[in-house]
C-alpha cells in the first residue's frame, strides 16, 4: 500500500530526451536541427535543370501515348460496332429503303395509284420538280400570286384525282373570287412527310418557287407514334441527306452515340415521360420540342424566300392523337407572331352531317372533304385580309 505512487506524465519528457540525444553527439541541439534542414535543400538551378531535362525527355512519349489511347478509344468500339452491324436502321420508306427523304417521282402523267383501303385507283400527275401540279417556272413571277401548300398525304390528296385535292380546289375558288388575278396554289404535299422532312423538302425543292404564302400543314404524321424519331432515323441512315456532309458521321461510333443521345432526349421530352402513356407506346415521329424547332426553322426559310408563313392545322374527322401538336402549333403562332388557322372544330361538326373522309381510311378526306377544307381556307384568307394585302403589295 505504501509503495503505491501517483505517476504523472512529464509533458517535457519527450523533448528532453530528444535534446539529450542530440547533445550526446555534441553541439547545440537547435544548431544541429538547422544544419539537418539545410543539408536536405538542393540548389535551385540544379533542380530546374533536372526538371527541364525530365519534361523534354518524356514529351514525345506522352504525345505518342495520347494518340495511341485516342486511337484505342475509337478503334475498339468502332470495330465492335462494325462486327455487330450497329447501329441498326429501321426503314421508314414504303419500299423498304432507309432514305428518310423520299419523294414523288417527277413527270408522272396520270399514273394510277392504288388506294389499298378501298381497292380502287386514283391518277397522279407531277411536274419536273415532283409537285402534284402543272409545269410552271421557278422563282417569283410578276403578276402572279403563289401559295405553297405543304403537308403529308392529306395535302397531297391521297385517294382523290388531281383536280380534287384541297390545293386544287382552293386554287379554283380563289380564281373564281379574284378573276383578274393570276393565282397559283401549288400542291407541295408528300405522302408520309413530317415537318422534319418538310424542312429539307422546302430547302431543296419547294422553296425554289418562292411562294408569296406558305400553308404549313405538317401535323398528322408528326404526331404518329413510332419506334424511333425522324431525326434518329436520319442519323442512323447517315450518308443519305441529313448530316451527310459531315465526315464524322461516317464513323459508326459517332452515329451510335448520336442515336442514343437522340433517343434519350426525345424520350425525356415525350409525353410518355410525363406519365401520359399511349396504348401504342413509342415516341412521336417529331417530338414536341423538335416540332417547335422545325417551326422556327421554317420561319427562317420563309424569310429567305420572302414568303408569309401560315401555320395550318390540317383537320381530321377527329382530332385524337394530334391534340398535343395542335396545341403547340397554336401556341407557337402566338409566341412567334405568326398567322394560324385550324378548322378542326368546323370540320368535325360538318363530318357528322356529310361523309367527308373515306369510310375505310379515316385519315384522308375524300373529294367532298377536300372541297370543304378548301372552302374554309379560302374563307380564312379572305376574312383575315391576308390575300388582299398580298395582292396589293405585289402591285
Amino acid at each position: 500500500m505504501g509503495n503505491d505512487v501517483d505517476a504523472k506524465p512529464n509533458p517535457n519528457a519527450g523533448h528532453d530526451n530528444a535534446d539529450d540525444a542530440v547533445a550526446s553527439r555534441g553541439g547545440n541541439p537547435a544548431e544541429h536541427k538547422s544544419n539537418e534542414s539545410s543539408s536536405t535543400q538542393e540548389d535551385p538551378a540544379e533542380t530546374s535543370t533536372k526538371t527541364s531535362s525530365r519534361v523534354q525527355f518524356s514529351a514525345p512519349k506522352l504525345i505518342f501515348f495520347s494518340f495511341f489511347m485516342a486511337f484505342l478509344v475509337f478503334a475498339i468500339p468502332e470495330g465492335i460496332l462494325t462486327l455487330l452491324d450497329l447501329p441498326k436502321v429501321t426503314p421508314l420508306n414504303r419500299d423498304g429503303t432507309i432514305d428518310i427523304f423520299w419523294g414523288l417521282t417527277p413527270n408522272l402523267k396520270n399514273k394510277p395509284f392504288l388506294h389499298k383501303e378501298l381497292g380502287t385507283y386514283f391518277k397522279v400527275s407531277t411536274n419536273s420538280h415532283s409537285m402534284r401540279y402543272r409545269e410552271i417556272p421557278t422563282g417569283r413571277q410578276e403578276n402572279t400570286i403563289r401559295i405553297m401548300a405543304l403537308g403529308d398525304s392529306t395535302t397531297f390528296g391521297w385517294g382523290v384525282e388531281n383536280d380534287e385535292t384541297y390545293p386544287a380546289r382552293l386554287e379554283a375558288l380563289l380564281k373564281e373570287k379574284y378573276p383578274n388575278e393570276n393565282i397559283e396554289v401549288i400542291d407541295g404535299g408528300v405522302p408520309g412527310y413530317t415537318s422534319f422532312q418538310g424542312l429539307n423538302h422546302y430547302k431543296v425543292n419547294a422553296g425554289r418557287y418562292e411562294p408569296d404564302i406558305i400553308l404549313f400543314g405538317y401535323i398528322v404524321q408528326d404526331a404518329r407514334k413510332v419506334a424511333v424519331t425522324d431525326k434518329q432515323q436520319a442519323i442512323e441512315a447517315a450518308g443519305i441527306g441529313y448530316l451527310a456532309d459531315s465526315p464524322l458521321y461516317k464513323l459508326r461510333l459517332v452515329r451510335y452515340l448520336a442515336q442514343r443521345y437522340e433517343f434519350i432526349r426525345s424520350w425525356l421530352h415525350n409525353d410518355d415521360a410525363k406519365g401520359k402513356k399511349d396504348k401504342k407506346g413509342g415516341v412521336y415521329r417529331v417530338p414536341l420540342d423538335e416540332y417547335r424547332e422545325n417551326i422556327e426553322l421554317f420561319v427562317k426559310y420563309a424569310n429567305k424566300t420572302r414568303s408569309r408563313l401560315i401555320l395550318f392545322g390540317f383537320p381530321l374527322e377527329v382530332v385524337g392523337y394530334t391534340k398535343a401538336h395542335r396545341e403547340l402549333l397554336k401556341k407557337s403562332a402566338e409566341e412567334l407572331h405568326l398567322d394560324h388557322f385550324d378548322p378542326s372544330a368546323y370540320i368535325a361538326e360538318a363530318a357528322r352531317r356529310k361523309t367527308l373522309y373515306f369510310p375505310k381510311d379515316k385519315g384522308h378526306p375524300n373529294a367532298a372533304g377536300c372541297q370543304v377544307i378548301a372552302e374554309q381556307v379560302e374563307k380564312y384568307l379572305d376574312e383575315s385580309g391576308i390575300l388582299a394585302r398580298t395582292i396589293a403589295a405585289r402591285k
